[in-house]
């Protein structure tokens, strides 16, 4: 590796004096190894030190898990890439339009849903102790129930992970959360991940002071009670909701440096990471993919529950990868973080 654990370590450092952020990790990976760094507090104002061992919550990089969760039905023979919504929630009685839409549009933010649950269903579900599979099917129950809008047109929608989720469901036959740890992340050994924020010895995720601005207090991560929950409500896991330490995560980033390791097919790996066919976007199945051809990166994602913010980028070689995750969810933080995740790649 070009970047010593020394040099990884101040510039997380110059990162987190420039930002005021609390507390800030950071990773370079490789299919041979993984050098990590931790500064900062677990909650601002405190005394207790991040660490590299530290579990984060990384809001939508949660989506590729998703995807590489659906790709592994699909290749053990369970699933199809073209399997329609209408045919996966046939029981939650779709609108006829839904016939059309496949979990491929769902996945790549095409299906022509709209990009969250409504203000009153979001209430609702905090409010929600049936478990989740129940409440994904009752939500996807709601969405279907009209034909879709503007299908065909990008809209990123944490909705249609949702949904996603309820087909998992149904395919798999345990929850979306059982199906996950089944065919990813107890393959891949991260047994740091889990749902939700991170309890006990972990950071606490500090959301703005003001909507989108302003560094903001610290959350107690078994707080799920609005107007300040720690996370989103538990419907939306699909689209977000793991926690998981940044080595535990670099195992599954390595799935992308390593042409899908022995958990990914070719032809999946290559629809994960690739935007749609006729299609405008640049959007894989949760990466992004770079506008320029000039860029230093293959694809990135990023995600933010409004409490954290966590980056991933692989270089164009696929040869590295760099994590970078803080408990600071303010919206300006995105940017930043990958301008260092690009500079650290080298």
């Amino acid at each position: 590796m070009t970047t010593s654990t020394d040099e990884l370590t101040a510039q997380a450092r110059a990162f987190r004096d420039k930002h005021g952020v609390p507390g800030i990790a950071a990773a370079i990976v490789t299919t041979e190894g993984l050098e990590t760094t931790a500064v900062g507090v677990r909650v601002r104002g405190g005394a207790e030190p991040v660490g590299r061992d530290d579990k984060w919550h990384i809001g939508s990089c949660c989506k590729s898990m998703t995807a590489v969760l659906f790709a592994r039905l699909v290749d053990s023979g369970k699933a199809a890439w073209q399997g329609t919504v209408a045919d996966l929630l046939r029981d939650t009685n779709p609108h006829p339009a839904w016939g059309e839409v496949t979990i491929t549009d769902l996945l790549t933010h095409f299906a022509g849903l709209p990009a969250n649950l409504t203000q009153a269903a979001r209430k609702a579900a905090y409010a929600d102790t049936d478990p989740g599979p129940v409440q994904r099917t009752e939500t996807a129950a709601r969405a279907l129930s009209g034909p879709p809008v503007k299908y065909g047109q990008f809209l990123y929608s944490n909705l249609g992970y949702t949904l996603a989720g309820a087909a998992i469901e149904r395919i798999g036959e345990v929850s979306y959360e059982d199906a996950l740890r089944r065919e990813v992340l107890e393959p891949l050994g991260m047994s740091s991940a889990g749902f939700g924020a991170p309890t006990g010895e972990a950071p606490w995720g500090h959301p703005p002071r003001w909507l989108l601005y302003g560094k903001g207090k610290a959350v107690d991560p078994t707080n799920m009670s609005p107007p300040r929950p720690a996370d989103n409500p538990s419907v939306m896991t699909p689209a977000g909701r793991l926690h998981v330490s940044l080595a535990d995560w670099a195992r599954f980033i390595r799935l992308f440096l390593a042409g899908g390791g022995d958990l990914l097919t070719a032809d999946s790996l290559q629809r994960i990471t690739t935007p749609p066919a006729g299609r405008q976007s640049s959007q894989g199945m949760g990466w992004a993919l770079p506008v320029s051809d000039r860029s230093r990166i293959a694809y990135a994602q990023q995600g933010s529950n409004l409490r954290w913010v966590a980056t991933a980028v692989v270089d164009r070689d696929r040869r590295k990868a760099v994590l970078i995750a803080t408990n600071d969810g303010r919206l300006r933080l995105l940017r930043p973080s990958l301008d260092l995740g690009i500079k650290l790649l080298g």
